[in-house]
């Protein structure tokens, strides 16, 4: 409870890499600098995690300390929720504690999820932690949803994003290695900056002249939480939807008509 929590993405293909991310406020980029920073944890309030009283308080800007941190929607994973792909059965954590652990279409044992198995082996559950959103301002003009614990407020705030690729993906329409959606991409991450910066930072209307319209509105969602993910489930990846089906009619007209 008394650890700064940092995160970070694995690292075994490229498109991976940055999915997660430990946002570090430093005046230099130094061994010393993350060393205190990671030491120091979230000075936000006013509570690192060194207990010793600081007898010449140094200013906020001048502390190194963790911002935020960047996470992925855990329920993208392929063993989020307990389930049976073959049968078309995924369920909940409360689903499964009150269907029990066996398949009811062929009576095959579920293949347990991780949130499941993270809620058996919690010492407190999630509505102890007194999550709530904040709003997190990053740029003059952009201003994003990030979730932050009232039980722990030393403990940095977090935001979820989805990767670039994908948000292009559901705005289009077309699978993530399709030109559709690489094409656009690349223009993007050419012409307007990083990953990180189109996701968090950038002017949503310069998001939309480098690229379209559609893509705009999505990072705009994504930004502030609005968007639904079916939990991956068995082997089966969780799917983003950003828009629902008929927001989909509405933009595959639109698109029919250039």
């Amino acid at each position: 409870d008394h650890r700064s929590i940092v995160s970070f993405s694995d690292a075994h293909s490229g498109p991976k890499l940055g999915r997660e991310a430990t946002v570090f406020d430093v005046d230099e980029l130094s061994y010393g600098s993350i060393y205190q920073a990671i030491k120091e944890g979230n000075r936000e309030q006013g509570i690192g995690n060194s207990s010793a009283p600081t007898l010449n308080p140094t200013p906020q800007s001048l502390i190194p300390h963790i911002s935020y941190t960047i996470e992925f929607y855990p329920e993208e994973g392929k063993y989020h929720w307990s389930g049976h792909r073959a049968c078309n059965i995924r369920w909940s954590p409360s689903e499964s504690k009150k269907n029990g652990t066996v398949c009811p279409v062929c009576g095959k044992p579920l293949t347990q999820g991780v949130e499941q198995r993270v809620g058996e082996l919690a010492s407190r559950s999630e509505s102890d932690l007194q999550l709530s959103a904040i709003s997190y301002q990053l740029s003059d003009k952009t201003v994003i949803q990030m979730t932050k614990s009232g039980a722990f407020p030393s403990r940095p705030p977090f935001v979820m994003l989805v990767p670039l690729l994908e948000i292009i993906a559901e705005a289009v329409g077309s699978p993530v290695a399709s030109p559709k959606v690489q094409t656009p991409y690349f223009r993007l991450t050419d012409e307007v900056g990083s990953e990180f910066e189109i996701l968090l930072e950038t002017d949503i209307e310069k998001i939309g002249q480098a690229g379209n319209s559609q893509v705009a509105e999505a990072i705009k969602r994504v930004r502030e939480g609005r968007l639904n993910i079916e939990p991956g489930y068995d082997g089966e990846y969780g799917k983003i939807r950003i828009f629902d089906d008929k927001e989909r009619e509405i933009l595959s007209s639109q698109k029919s008509l250039f």
